[in-house]
Protein backbone atom coordinates (compact mmCIF):
# COMPACT_ATOMS: atom_id res chain seq x y z
CA UNK A 1 0.00 0.00 0.00
CA UNK A 2 1.43 3.53 -1.08
CA UNK A 3 1.39 6.14 1.75
CA UNK A 4 3.16 9.48 1.18
CA UNK A 5 4.34 9.28 4.47
CA UNK A 6 7.70 8.34 4.78
CA UNK A 7 8.72 4.48 5.72
CA UNK A 8 11.32 4.36 8.32
CA UNK A 9 12.64 0.98 9.87
CA UNK A 10 14.82 1.41 13.33
CA UNK A 11 18.06 -1.59 12.65
CA UNK A 12 21.20 -1.86 14.65
CA UNK A 13 24.32 -3.17 13.38
CA UNK A 14 25.03 -6.98 14.22
CA UNK A 15 28.55 -7.20 15.45
CA UNK A 16 28.49 -11.32 15.22
CA UNK A 17 26.67 -13.46 13.03
CA UNK A 18 26.58 -17.49 12.80
CA UNK A 19 23.54 -19.83 13.62
CA UNK A 20 24.06 -19.13 17.46
CA UNK A 21 24.13 -15.04 17.11
CA UNK A 22 20.71 -15.64 14.85
CA UNK A 23 19.08 -17.65 16.94
CA UNK A 24 19.47 -15.81 20.50
CA UNK A 25 18.66 -12.50 18.77
CA UNK A 26 15.28 -14.21 17.50
CA UNK A 27 14.86 -15.03 21.29
CA UNK A 28 15.04 -11.62 22.09
CA UNK A 29 12.22 -10.58 19.17
CA UNK A 30 14.46 -9.50 17.03
CA UNK A 31 15.58 -10.63 13.01
CA UNK A 32 18.66 -10.78 11.26
CA UNK A 33 19.37 -9.16 8.10
CA UNK A 34 21.73 -7.83 5.77
CA UNK A 35 21.72 -4.24 3.78
CA UNK A 36 23.15 -4.57 0.40
CA UNK A 37 23.73 -2.42 -2.81
CA UNK A 38 26.14 -0.89 -5.56
CA UNK A 39 28.90 1.05 -4.17
CA UNK A 40 28.03 -0.26 -0.90
CA UNK A 41 29.56 -2.39 1.86
CA UNK A 42 27.24 -5.31 3.00
CA UNK A 43 26.33 -4.31 6.63
CA UNK A 44 24.70 -7.20 8.71
CA UNK A 45 21.47 -5.75 10.50
CA UNK A 46 19.10 -6.73 13.14
CA UNK A 47 15.66 -5.53 12.98
CA UNK A 48 12.75 -5.47 15.80
CA UNK A 49 10.29 -8.27 14.97
CA UNK A 50 7.37 -6.56 15.59
CA UNK A 51 8.07 -3.50 13.69
CA UNK A 52 8.96 -4.91 10.92
CA UNK A 53 6.07 -7.12 10.55
CA UNK A 54 4.07 -3.54 10.80
CA UNK A 55 6.59 -1.84 7.64
CA UNK A 56 6.39 -5.09 5.98
CA UNK A 57 2.79 -5.02 5.81
CA UNK A 58 2.52 -1.34 4.78
CA UNK A 59 5.47 -1.59 2.11
CA UNK A 60 5.75 -4.90 0.88
CA UNK A 61 8.29 -5.29 -1.99
CA UNK A 62 7.98 -2.68 -3.66
CA UNK A 63 7.70 0.88 -1.22
CA UNK A 64 10.80 2.18 -0.28
CA UNK A 65 11.63 2.11 3.30
CA UNK A 66 14.78 3.91 5.09
CA UNK A 67 16.27 2.54 7.15
CA UNK A 68 17.80 3.97 10.42
CA UNK A 69 21.58 2.97 10.96
CA UNK A 70 23.59 4.47 13.61
CA UNK A 71 23.02 8.40 12.17
CA UNK A 72 22.33 7.31 8.80
CA UNK A 73 19.44 6.67 6.75
CA UNK A 74 19.50 4.47 3.89
CA UNK A 75 16.70 4.27 1.54
CA UNK A 76 16.28 0.41 0.89
CA UNK A 77 13.68 -2.13 -1.01
CA UNK A 78 12.72 -5.34 0.68
CA UNK A 79 14.47 -7.28 -1.49
CA UNK A 80 14.61 -11.25 -0.22
CA UNK A 81 12.61 -12.85 3.32
CA UNK A 82 13.74 -16.04 4.43
CA UNK A 83 10.85 -17.64 6.19
CA UNK A 84 10.44 -21.01 8.90
CA UNK A 85 9.39 -24.00 6.85
CA UNK A 86 6.70 -24.69 9.61
CA UNK A 87 5.77 -21.85 11.48
CA UNK A 88 6.32 -19.27 8.78
CA UNK A 89 8.35 -16.79 10.82
CA UNK A 90 10.46 -14.06 9.40
CA UNK A 91 14.13 -16.14 9.92
CA UNK A 92 16.39 -13.38 7.71
CA UNK A 93 15.83 -10.12 5.52
CA UNK A 94 17.96 -8.64 2.54
CA UNK A 95 17.25 -5.02 2.30
CA UNK A 96 18.88 -3.64 -1.27
CA UNK A 97 20.29 -0.38 -1.16
CA UNK A 98 18.75 1.84 -3.60
CA UNK A 99 19.56 5.17 -5.15
CA UNK A 100 16.73 7.71 -5.50
CA UNK A 101 17.41 8.63 -8.62
CA UNK A 102 18.34 5.64 -10.63
CA UNK A 103 15.51 3.38 -11.89
CA UNK A 104 14.63 0.14 -10.19
CA UNK A 105 12.78 -2.98 -11.58
CA UNK A 106 10.72 -5.02 -8.80
CA UNK A 107 7.73 -7.84 -9.53
CA UNK A 108 4.20 -6.29 -8.72
CA UNK A 109 1.61 -7.57 -8.11
CA UNK A 110 -1.62 -8.00 -10.59
CA UNK A 111 -4.84 -6.78 -8.44
CA UNK A 112 -8.24 -7.33 -10.94
CA UNK A 113 -11.12 -4.40 -9.47
CA UNK A 114 -14.72 -4.06 -10.78
CA UNK A 115 -17.42 -6.72 -11.37
CA UNK A 116 -18.08 -8.14 -14.74
CA UNK A 117 -21.58 -8.45 -15.82
CA UNK A 118 -19.82 -11.49 -17.80
CA UNK A 119 -18.89 -13.04 -14.45
CA UNK A 120 -21.46 -12.11 -12.43
CA UNK A 121 -23.90 -14.24 -15.15
CA UNK A 122 -21.83 -17.73 -14.46
CA UNK A 123 -18.59 -17.11 -16.45
CA UNK A 124 -15.34 -17.84 -14.86
CA UNK A 125 -12.75 -15.37 -13.67
CA UNK A 126 -9.00 -16.52 -13.92
CA UNK A 127 -5.89 -15.27 -12.89
CA UNK A 128 -3.58 -16.06 -14.94
CA UNK A 129 -0.18 -14.23 -13.61
CA UNK A 130 -0.42 -12.54 -10.49
CA UNK A 131 2.80 -10.28 -11.06
CA UNK A 132 4.28 -8.28 -13.39
CA UNK A 133 7.42 -6.70 -13.47
CA UNK A 134 7.76 -3.30 -13.65
CA UNK A 135 10.65 -0.28 -14.23
CA UNK A 136 10.28 3.03 -12.15
CA UNK A 137 12.40 5.73 -9.63
CA UNK A 138 12.11 3.87 -6.44
CA UNK A 139 9.35 6.36 -5.24
CA UNK A 140 7.28 5.84 -8.30
CA UNK A 141 7.06 1.95 -7.90
CA UNK A 142 3.16 1.63 -7.76
CA UNK A 143 2.78 -1.42 -4.94
CA UNK A 144 0.31 -2.86 -7.45
CA UNK A 145 -1.43 -2.84 -10.88
CA UNK A 146 -4.93 -3.07 -11.20
CA UNK A 147 -7.01 -4.88 -13.78
CA UNK A 148 -10.45 -3.38 -14.24
CA UNK A 149 -13.09 -6.35 -15.40
CA UNK A 150 -16.09 -4.23 -15.29
CA UNK A 151 -16.53 -3.94 -19.49
CA UNK A 152 -16.32 -7.29 -19.81
CA UNK A 153 -19.70 -8.66 -20.97
CA UNK A 154 -18.96 -11.91 -22.43
CA UNK A 155 -16.65 -14.79 -21.83
CA UNK A 156 -13.90 -15.90 -23.65
CA UNK A 157 -12.14 -12.50 -23.42
CA UNK A 158 -8.47 -12.07 -22.12
CA UNK A 159 -6.82 -9.35 -20.91
CA UNK A 160 -2.93 -8.52 -21.52
CA UNK A 161 -0.48 -6.72 -20.79
CA UNK A 162 -0.66 -4.42 -23.87
CA UNK A 163 -4.52 -3.70 -22.88
CA UNK A 164 -3.65 -2.35 -19.61
CA UNK A 165 -3.17 1.69 -19.65
CA UNK A 166 0.16 3.52 -19.87
CA UNK A 167 1.94 5.62 -17.22
CA UNK A 168 4.56 8.37 -17.58
CA UNK A 169 5.56 7.12 -14.11
CA UNK A 170 6.30 3.75 -14.83
CA UNK A 171 6.95 0.76 -17.66
CA UNK A 172 5.68 -2.43 -17.80
CA UNK A 173 8.75 -4.79 -19.00
CA UNK A 174 6.58 -7.73 -19.46
CA UNK A 175 5.65 -9.10 -23.02
CA UNK A 176 2.84 -7.22 -24.21
CA UNK A 177 1.10 -10.66 -25.35
CA UNK A 178 1.54 -11.72 -21.97
CA UNK A 179 -2.06 -12.66 -20.47
CA UNK A 180 -3.16 -11.46 -17.06
CA UNK A 181 -6.84 -12.32 -16.51
CA UNK A 182 -9.33 -14.84 -18.57
CA UNK A 183 -12.82 -14.71 -18.75
CA UNK A 184 -13.83 -18.01 -19.14
CA UNK A 185 -16.82 -19.76 -20.48
CA UNK A 186 -18.16 -21.69 -17.11
CA UNK A 187 -17.88 -25.42 -17.90
CA UNK A 188 -19.88 -28.36 -16.15
CA UNK A 189 -17.91 -31.74 -16.41
CA UNK A 190 -20.41 -34.90 -17.08
CA UNK A 191 -20.20 -37.65 -13.88
CA UNK A 192 -20.44 -40.99 -15.61
CA UNK A 193 -23.25 -43.37 -14.32
CA UNK A 194 -21.56 -45.99 -12.37
CA UNK A 195 -23.49 -49.18 -13.74
CA UNK A 196 -25.34 -51.28 -11.55
CA UNK A 197 -23.23 -53.76 -9.33
CA UNK A 198 -25.56 -56.10 -9.13
CA UNK A 199 -26.41 -56.21 -13.02
CA UNK A 200 -22.69 -56.57 -13.90
CA UNK A 201 -21.65 -59.27 -11.41
CA UNK A 202 -24.62 -61.09 -12.99
CA UNK A 203 -23.24 -61.10 -15.93
CA UNK A 204 -19.58 -61.72 -14.98
CA UNK A 205 -21.01 -65.13 -13.94
CA UNK A 206 -22.31 -65.94 -16.49
CA UNK A 207 -19.49 -64.90 -18.69
CA UNK A 208 -17.52 -67.37 -16.48
CA UNK A 209 -19.70 -70.47 -16.71
CA UNK A 210 -19.19 -72.60 -19.81
CA UNK A 211 -21.54 -72.48 -22.07
CA UNK A 212 -23.82 -76.02 -21.17
CA UNK A 213 -23.64 -74.67 -17.64
CA UNK A 214 -25.49 -71.31 -18.43
CA UNK A 215 -28.87 -70.73 -17.32
CA UNK A 216 -31.37 -70.41 -20.45
CA UNK A 217 -33.06 -66.93 -21.04
CA UNK A 218 -36.37 -68.35 -20.77
CA UNK A 219 -35.73 -69.82 -17.30
CA UNK A 220 -34.85 -66.28 -16.00
CA UNK A 221 -37.68 -65.11 -17.47
CA UNK A 222 -39.82 -67.88 -15.61
CA UNK A 223 -38.41 -67.08 -12.38
CA UNK A 224 -38.82 -63.16 -12.80
CA UNK A 225 -42.73 -63.94 -12.69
Amino acid sequence: MKTDKKIQLKAEVREKTGKRTNKKLRREGKIPGNIFGRDFKSQAVAVDHGEFHRVYKQAGRTSVVYIKLDKKELPVLINHIEYHPLTTDFLHIDFKKIDLKQKVSAEVNVKVVGESPAVKEGAELILQSPTVEVEALPEDMPSEIKVDISNIKESGVEIKVSDLPKSDKYEILDDPDKVLVVIAEHTVEEVETPAEPVAEAEKAEQEGKPEAEQEPEENKEEAKK
